[in-house]
C-alpha cells in the first residue's frame, strides 16, 4: 500500500535517509543550510519584522501551525538539548517573515526539545538538490515512527495506540495526530495518568480546575479539535476518561 505523501519529517528521519551523522545535520541547521520547524499551539501572536533588540509589530492574531526555528536558537537548542522560545520565523507568510508570542495577554514561551525538531518536505528536497543527496529506502509515516522511538512514551490498551511527546503537546491515538495547546495538554496528561492509577474517570469541572482551565465546560476547552471526542470518552453524567484507557 502506497503511503501519503510526508509534509515534514522529523531530523532523526532525515539522517537515516541521508545516512548522514546527527553532528552533520545539526551543523546544517545551525548554519542555516536546512531550515527547521517546530509546531506551536493556539497562542496570541504578533507579525512583524525583528531589528536588533526591537520588534516591529505588524499583524496581531491568534495562530496555530508550524514555525520556523531561528538558527541561532538552533545552536542553544543542540548543547542543552531543551530551550524556551517565544521568537520565531513565520511559515508561508508573503509580508512578514518573523513572529513571537505576544507579550499581552501573557503567555508562556514554548519549552521546544531536539526531538520537537521538524523539516518541511519542501526544504527537504531543496537540500537534497542543493547538495546532491540521495536518499535510501523510503521510511514509514511520521505517526508510525513514534510506537518505535525510544524518546517518545506509549501505551498500549487492548491493541489500541496510545502515544505522546513534548509534554502531551503532540498526542496520537491509533493513526489520529493531535496537536494540543497548554490547557487542552493538562487535561490529557492528567486523564492519562489516572487511567495508569487504575481509576480513569475524572469529574470534568475537577479535571479542568486542575489543569488550570477558565472554563467551565469540556467542549469549550477543546473547541479547536473538532475530533476531541475520538480521543476523550464522557459517560453522560460530567465525568471523562481516555478513550485508551
Amino acid at each position: 500500500m502506497a503511503l501519503p505523501k510526508q509534509d515534514y519529517f522529523r531530523l532523526e528521519i532525515i539522517e537515516k535517509q541521508w545516512s548522514i551523522s546527527h553532528d552533520e545535520v545539526m551543523y546544517a541547521v545551525e548554519n542555516n543550510l536546512l531550515k527547521v520547524c517546530v509546531w506551536l499551539p493556539i497562542c496570541f501572536v504578533e507579525y512583524g519584522k525583528e531589528e536588533g533588540c526591537q520588534f516591529h509589530t505588524a499583524i496581531c492574531e491568534h495562530y496555530e501551525g508550524l514555525v520556523g526555528v531561528r538558527p541561532k536558537d538552533c545552536h542553544m537548542l543542540f548543547q542543552r538539548g531543551e530551550s524556551s522560545l517565544t521568537h520565531f520565523l513565520a511559515v508561508g507568510h508573503k509580508q512578514h517573515s518573523d513572529i513571537r508570542i505576544a507579550d499581552e495577554p501573557q503567555q508562556p514561551p514554548l519549552m521546544v526539545l531536539e526531538r520537537d525538531l521538524l523539516v518541511m518536505n519542501n526544504d527537504k528536497e531543496a537540500f537534497e538538490k542543493e547538495y546532491q543527496i540521495g536518499t535510501v529506502d523510503q521510511q514509514p509515516a511520521y505517526s508510525d515512527h513514534l510506537q518505535h522511538d525510544p524518546y517518545y512514551s506509549r501505551k498500549r490498551t487492548n491493541g489500541r495506540r496510545f502515544v505522546y511527546s513534548n509534554h502531551y503537546r503532540h498526542v496520537v491515538y491509533e493513526d489520529e495526530n493531535f496537536h494540543l495547546g497548554t490547557i487542552q495538554a493538562k487535561v490529557i496528561e492528567r486523564l492519562h495518568n489516572a487511567s495508569q492509577n487504575g481509576e480513569p474517570w475524572i469529574y470534568g469541572k475537577v479535571l479542568l480546575h486542575d489543569a488550570g482551565s477558565q472554563c467551565n465546560r469540556m467542549r469549550d476547552v477543546f473547541k479547536s479539535q473538532p475530533e476531541w471526542r475520538n480521543l476523550i470518552e464522557s459517560d453522560g453524567k460530567g465525568h471523562y476518561r481516555l478513550r485508551a484507557a
